[in-house]
Order: C-alpha cells, then structure tokens, then sequence
C-alpha cells in the first residue's frame, strides 16, 4: 500500500508497506504490529520487492507464481543500485552453461569448497539450497527474460577465490549475460532483468525509498 504525498506521480512518494503486500517479501523487516499510519492508499500490491538489483529475480518468479501486481522499489533515480555498477558476475557452482562448455562440476565439489570458505558464517542447510537451487535460477532468468548466460570472460577466466582448495575449480562457475561489450556487464544485467520483469507486468519505482513497514493483525 502507497500513500501518495507528491502530486507527480508514483516516482516520488512515501512508501508505506502493509501486511497486504505479501509476508514473504517482507520478513527482513521489524513486524511490531505497528497500525499507526494512513489509513487510505494509491496503490495496493501482492508483492512488494526492496531493491531493483538483483532483487528483480524475486518480482519476476512472484509475478510468475500468480501475483499481481509486484512492485519494485528502487530509491535511487535508475533501476539497478550497485548491481547495475558491478560486473554482473553470478557464481552459480555445477550450472548448465558450464556443463555445455563440458567442465566439470558436482553438487559434491560445490559443497566441499563451500564449507571450507563458509568460516562458519553459513549452516550446511543454506549451503546446500544454495547450491541445489542457483542452477535453476540460472535457467529461469534464461526461461524469462532475454539474459543468455555464458561463462565468464571478466578479467580473463573468473576462477573461483580458492581454486587450489578441495571442490575448488578454476574455471566455469561465474557466468554473466552474452553480450559483446567493453568492462562489466552490470548494466547489460539489469537490462535484462528489469525486461523481463516489465513484460511480467512488474512495476518499477524509481526515487522511492521504503520508510517503514506498516503491519495489521
């Protein structure tokens, strides 16, 4: 729910979120129970989703799950926040773009390089959806949006941190878009994304940070 305070339109505008917009969003943030606030809204949404970055993967698999609408807030004034900066590197262990370029890789190596690298900052039960789980993402940003992963290019072959290590591999896990293109591909990323998400039917708001969280019994 929006409450709307700039006559301009929804780029610019408090943003209030209540418990209509979809728990599951939103569970990072403080739910005290907190009514107090507007009582009247612009906007309603399923599906609120804090951040443009890669968080545009989360609105694009809630529009494609059945919710309608999902907005995306992004309080800065372009789509993307520091992803669209950033090299637009996944490192996505034992995916389909690797497996075609015909490395190898297992969940097994995956795990074993992880738990080592972990520090014991990451359980065994994260690291495992982790790994069971960023190779469908890889396919489901290919699946639904105009993204075509290739391995990486980004400073010559992107290994992993520790390739010595046990599990570790020198090349492969880091996949980015295929495009030709000077520097990082950020920004090809985000592109890419926030296509994919619009054709979706996501909304995208721009200079519109989240305040606070507005939550009802």
């Amino acid at each position: 729910m929006a409450q709307k305070d700039d006559p301009k339109g929804l780029s610019r505008r408090d943003f209030l979120a209540g418990s209509a917009l979809g728990a599951a969003a939103l569970t990072a943030l403080p739910t005290t129970g907190n009514t107090e606030g507007p009582t009247t809204w612009d906007r309603e949404a399923d599906v609120v989703v804090i951040g443009g970055g890669t968080g545009l993967v989360g609105a694009i698999a809630a529009a494609r799950s059945g919710a309608s609408p999902v907005v995306v807030l992004e309080k800065r004034a372009g789509v993307g926040g520091n992803t669209a900066m950033s090299g637009g590197v996944a490192w996505v262990p034992n995916n389909h773009v690797m497996k075609e370029a015909g490395i190898d890789d297992s969940r097994e190596k995956a795990l074993t390089y992880l738990r080592k690298l972990r520090l014991e900052q990451a359980d065994d039960e994260l690291l495992e959806a982790f790994v069971d789980r960023g190779p469908e993402m890889a396919l489901f940003v290919e699946a639904n949006t105009p993204i075509r992963w290739r391995v990486s290019k980004v400073m010559g072959k992107a290994a992993d941190y520790h390739p010595e290590w046990e599990g570790g591999i020198p090349y492969g896990r880091s996949i980015e878009p295929s495009v030709e293109a000077m520097g990082m591909y950020g920004s090809h990323l985000i592109a890419g994304l926030a296509e994919g998400a619009k054709a979706d039917g996501v909304e995208i708001w721009t200079d519109t940070p989240a305040q606070r969280l507005i939550t009802e019994e």
